[in-house]
C-alpha cells in the first residue's frame, strides 16, 4: 500500500514564499523534496481510493483558512534525537487544527498519534541537535517579517523514496 499524507501548500505572497524557501534551503533537509507546506495528516499506508474519498469529503465541507505567522518554535523530534523548527500561526491556528482533526475522523484515524499534540506549522528547519533547533527558533522569533497566508486547498500526496507526488487536490469552500 502507498504511503499517503495530506498537506496544504499555502497561498503566500511571492516575496514571503521566497523568504520561507530560502530559510528552508539552508536549514531543512526536506526542502528539496517538497515546497513549504502545512502537514494536515501525517504519512501512513492507506488505500489511495479511500484516502482520496475522505480528503474530498472533508475539503468540500471546510472553509478556507487565513493565517498569520509571527514566531518560530523548536519542537523535539517524535523519534530519536534532535528536532525541528516550525513557523507557527497565531491567527488561523485553531482553524488549521480543526481541519487536521476532521481529517483524522476517517481513514486516517488509526494512524493518529494521541501521544503527540498537533501543532499547525510550516517546517523551516531540522537538526539532530535540539539545542541548535532552539537557537534557530530564538534567532527567528519574532520572525523578521509577518507572513500572511491562506489555505484554500488541500493535497493528498504519495511519498516514496524517489519523489513526492500529488494524487488529488481539493479546494476548500
Amino acid at each position: 500500500m502507498p504511503k499517503l499524507a495530506v498537506v496544504a501548500y499555502p497561498d503566500l505572497e511571492a516575496d514571503d514564499r521566497a523568504w520561507i524557501e530560502s530559510v528552508r534551503t539552508l536549514r531543512d533537509p526536506q526542502a528539496r523534496r517538497l515546497p513549504a507546506h502545512v502537514t494536515l495528516a501525517f504519512p501512513t499506508e492507506l488505500a489511495t481510493a479511500d484516502a482520496a474519498r475522505d480528503v474530498s469529503s472533508v475539503a468540500h465541507r471546510s472553509q478556507s483558512i487565513t493565517f498569520t505567522l509571527r514566531w518560530a518554535r523548536a519542537v523535539r523530534a517524535a523519534s530519536g534525537a534532535g528536532g525541528h523548527v516550525f513557523l507557527v500561526p497565531d491567527e488561523g491556528f485553531n482553524q488549521i487544527a480543526a481541519l487536521h482533526d476532521d481529517l483524522y475522523l476517517g481513514v486516517f484515524a488509526p494512524s493518529r498519534r494521541a501521544d503527540l499534540p498537533f501543532v499547525p506549522h510550516i517546517t523551516i528547519g531540522a537538526n539532530p541537535d535540539f539545542d541548535a533547533c532552539e537557537s534557530i527558533a530564538r534567532e527567528m522569533t519574532p520572525v523578521t517579517r509577518l507572513v500572511h497566508g491562506r489555505i484554500s486547498k488541500v493535497s493528498l500526496i504519495e511519498i516514496t523514496d524517489a519523489a513526492v507526488e500529488i494524487i488529488k487536490e481539493c479546494r476548500l469552500l
